[in-house]
């Protein structure tokens, strides 16, 4: 989503409806953040208007302390590492002695701050999506005590908060690691890339909306329960390896309807009518919210039987 675009969307909300108050809780100037999180929140909510309201510039604990008084339906935090102390930023860097500790401490107040929040209020905390500015006394390559310790007070801190009710914790690790901006930064105080900034907003946004669970996962068994495929190489062709065996029992965990159609080439063959027995197919144990279905026919017939008891509709 471009800025232009985020802008009009916010801009679009319709007249008359209900409001989604938001607060965005960050220690630096929200700038386009808010711009781009408003945008992504109307169109993932197009019938409410959403509000986003921002807290205090440079102190995102005093921000969260007053929590208990915000009446809005949801918050978002983004913390960075210049949250946790000053010296951690490019703005205030220098003076590393006691940076851990003091990190350390600002969790832990951070942490009281967000047992106090409304139960009813949803949350979704986003943790540090920079990297730590090479002012540590280590080259580059190596990583400091000082950055491991950083990094364990951070992940204690999250598995903490991540079991406090209707809060969810951005998984970062989705997110590319080069969205720093360091003009921006020094010039305005924000300090993210536009393009960091959308797709940051857009995942915080979706965490916060959160649409209902899908009721199903429809899949080729082709080149995924095994190698190969049955209608061009026949049932007795296609094979197992290690890699692939150990990829379908992680899937396995996650699927609930498997279906296997052969029917896919138009210009026909040999193999045509050949599929898997199923007795072939019993050394995976499937969970009971398996099905599978071995099919000769189209594959929009084999959909359509499937989809309909179960009334699914396509995403």
């Amino acid at each position: 989503m471009k800025l232009s675009e985020a802008l009009s969307i916010g801009q679009k909300a319709p007249a008359g409806a209900t409001s989604y108050p938001v607060l965005l809780a960050c220690g630096f100037s929200p700038l386009h953040l808010q711009t781009f999180l408003r945008g992504h929140m109307q169109r993932l909510l197009p019938q409410r208007t959403v509000e986003i309201s921002t807290g205090l510039y440079g102190s995102l604990a005093d921000t969260l302390e007053q929590l208990p008084a915000f009446s809005g339906e949801a918050a978002a935090v983004f913390i960075e590492w210049s949250d946790l102390d000053p010296r951690l930023g490019y703005r205030s860097l220098g003076g590393w002695g006691k940076g851990s500790l003091s990190a350390e401490t600002t969790l832990a107040r951070l942490a009281s701050a967000m047992q106090l929040k409304p139960p009813a209020l949803r949350m979704v905390v986003s943790l540090p999506t920079l990297p730590l500015p090479p002012g540590f006394h280590t080259t580059g390559w190596q990583a400091s005590a000082a950055e491991l310790a950083l990094e364990s007070a951070l992940a204690e801190f999250a598995s903490k908060i991540s079991l406090l009710p209707a809060l969810l914790v951005l998984n970062r690790q989705r997110l590319p690691q080069d969205g720093y901006d360091f003009r921006s930064d020094l010039n305005t105080g924000f300090p993210y890339s536009i393009k960091h900034t959308d797709l940051l907003a857009e995942a915080v946004a979706g965490l916060l909306t959160l649409p209902p669970p899908k009721k199903g996962l429809i899949s080729d068994l082709d080149d995924t329960m095994w190698r190969g495929i049955v209608g061009e190489e026949g049932a007795d062709s296609v094979c197992w390896d290690l890699a692939g065996h150990a990829q379908m029992h992680g899937f396995i965990h996650v699927i609930v309807i498997m279906f296997y159609s052969v029917d896919a080439y138009e210009n026909g063959g040999e193999h045509k009518q050949q599929k898997p027995e199923p007795d072939k197919l019993s050394r995976y144990r499937l969970a009971s919210s398996v099905r599978i279905i071995t099919s000769c026919r189209q594959k929009r017939h084999t959909h359509k039987s499937i989809k309909k008891p179960l009334k699914l509709q396509s995403a």
